[in-house]
């Protein structure tokens, strides 16, 4: 995990590259229980990760980290930052209520690294009032030896279910983005509707053809009878030299390590292998190593399955690991590549949507849908084609988004103020005011739906798409009543509001808080959390444009098949 302790969610789905010396990540398994410094970690029969990064520099090496309903731990410990420069890495931290703390400070992933050079980060991290069946715990020792300091840094996670492990890579990439964190715990309600919406897709998800670079590259060292214990290496070979293949292309936008290039941590395959199973692509039922351990056995069943008089086997007589019916992969793959989907491939990924998940956005989306710049779903020309259950959960997603976006102009509002009072420099302040109540002038043109807006309707969605805490409906439902929206400065003065949005931020962050913290104060990158939600439709967007081009809607040409 690259980076520092970047948590969130403080955000649920990726950054791009990790710096780190490969060979210094030591990976053991255990089973049943393992204790690191005192700490138990306990889930007899599942397997147990502990991944130690000495001399400070965190790396990962297909890491795929676990998971929402758990309890991610940390004691008193001091989190330093030497010399090297933190980075935040292709995963995402995600808890439901928001409960992640920074050590003293926030972490920002511009570009895809957070840096804190020379600076020394102390302080300690909790997650109040959550509990869960698996444990994680992260521990830090600062030793003095001689003179100098010598860090070692260990997290220890639980490998458990695919989609909440995607879920936690996820949300870390969020951290890169300031103005989209999670700051107030609302990510378990975006997350659950963007799975609604979306599924099987992830903020990092950049092109709809790596659906096919992906299962193309794994069949080929199936057909070449790659063993369980070299398919790790072979595939991360072959992924990697997709990438100047891709990045020499005559439309490169979107290729997944075009700055790591072969030390990119976060592969392709890890980045689409749950929207592979959830579009029905990938028939293999498990994680990228269960797959890697899973190809001896498999040979094996190979080998003594049933075939009929042409050799060929018997329809049925085996499970394969990928759907049969997928397109081939064309001549010159995978010296040869590009973006541009055929026609056919279109086609295929269309219908395995419309299997997948038909009453989706998505699956409307690739069966009708035409191009559009449109900021947010809701916005789109089609809506009124769309299906009345889309219809209805949009502007239910539309309405949180819509008036929790204040709670985060006044969380900032209020930082901004606690700043000001040692750097005396009230711009800051002027302009999260501004934005507050140009966000109420803004909502005035909504306040008919959002007077009838059926509240218990929402939650009852909600729960039924996911899980959301009591804390985090009891703070957005505390947000509504008030209606700050209804005021002209946006609530910048209600004094109830503010108490709210800095109660919500101790509820969360405990000694971490910002409001309460000087040191994380001043860490503070100055915007953090403003952004609308939008339900991962920007990304969902970006892999339908591929499929319009590819089917000839809109202005494009169509790509020949």
């Amino acid at each position: 995990m690259g980076g520092a302790y970047a948590p969130g969610e403080a955000a649920g789905r990726e950054a791009r590259e990790e710096v780190g010396d490969d060979d210094a990540l030591r990976r053991r398994g255990t089973r049943g229980g393992a204790s690191r410094d005192g700490a138990r970690v306990r889930d007899a029969g599942r397997q147990h990760v502990e991944w130690t990064c000495p001399n400070g520099q965190w790396t990962s090496l297909n890491v795929e980290w676990t998971s929402l309903n758990v309890e991610w731990t940390c004691p008193n410990v001091e989190w330093t930052c030497p010399t090297v420069e933190w980075t935040c890495p292709n995963v995402e931290w995600t808890c439901p209520n928001g409960e992640w703390t920074c050590p003293n400070g926030e972490w920002t992933c511009p570009n895809g690294e957070s840096g804190c050079p020379n600076v020394d980060l102390r302080g300690s991290c909790r997650r109040p009032n959550w509990s869960g069946r698996r444990v994680g715990r992260v521990h830090e020792r600062r030793r003095r030896q001689a003179g100098e300091h010598e860090m070692t840094s260990t997290f220890t996670w639980l490998d458990h279910s695919d989609h909440e492990r995607r879920r936690v890579l996820d949300a870390i990439d969020r951290f890169k983005e300031t103005d989209t964190r999670d700051e107030l715990g609302l990510g378990s309600i975006r997350d659950a509707f963007a799975d609604h919406f979306f599924p099987g897709t992830s903020v990092i998800q950049t092109r709809a053809r790596y659906f096919f670079f992906v299962p193309w590259m794994y069949l080929d060292m199936e057909k070449k009878k790659a063993t369980s214990a070299e398919i790790e290496a072979k595939a991360r070979k072959a992924e990697t030299r997709l990438i100047p293949v891709l990045k020499g292309s005559e439309d490169p936008v979107g290729t997944l390590g075009a700055r790591a290039g072969e030390t990119l941590k976060r592969l392709p395959s890890n980045v689409y292998w749950l929207g592979l199973a959830s579009w029905k692509i990938r028939t293999f039922d498990g994680s990228v190593d269960d797959y890697h351990r899973s190809l001896d056995r498999f040979y094996k069943r190979t080998h003594e399955a049933r075939r009929d008089d042409d050799d060929e086997l018997v329809s049925g007589a085996l499970r394969r690991n990928w759907h049969p019916g997928m397109p081939e992969a064309p001549d010159g793959f995978p010296g040869e590549a590009e973006f541009a989907l055929t026609r056919d491939e279109a086609g295929y990924l269309v219908d395995r949507l419309q299997l997948a998940a038909p009453r989706s956005l998505l699956a409307f989306l690739a069966r009708s849908g035409q191009p559009t710049d449109a900021d947010f779903a809701w916005m789109h020309p089609q809506l009124g084609e769309m299906s009345a259950e889309i219809q209805d959960a949009l502007a239910h997603a539309r309405l949180l988004a819509e008036t929790m976006q204040g709670a985060a102009w006044l969380y900032n509002l209020l930082l901004a103020e606690e700043r000001a009072k040692s750097t005396h420099n009230p711009e800051p302040v002027n302009t999260f005011r501004s934005a507050l109540a140009k966000w109420a002038a803004e909502l005035a043109g909504r306040r008919r739906e959002i007077a009838g807006w059926d509240h218990q309707a929402f939650w009852m969605l909600v729960r039924r798409l996911g899980r959301v805490s009591r804390s985090t409906e009891a703070f957005v439902e505390a947000w509504l009543r008030l209606a700050p929206w209804d005021k002209a400065d946006g609530g910048a003065a209600d004094k109830i509001a503010r108490e709210l949005v800095g109660r919500r931020e101790q509820q969360l962050k405990g000694a971490r808080a910002r409001l309460t913290n000087p040191r994380a104060l001043e860490l503070w990158g100055g915007n953090s959390g403003t952004g609308r939600l939008e339900y991962r439709w920007s990304a969902a967007n970006r892999l339908m444009n591929d499929l319009y081009v590819a089917l000839g809607r809109g202005d494009d040409d169509a790509a020949t098949g």
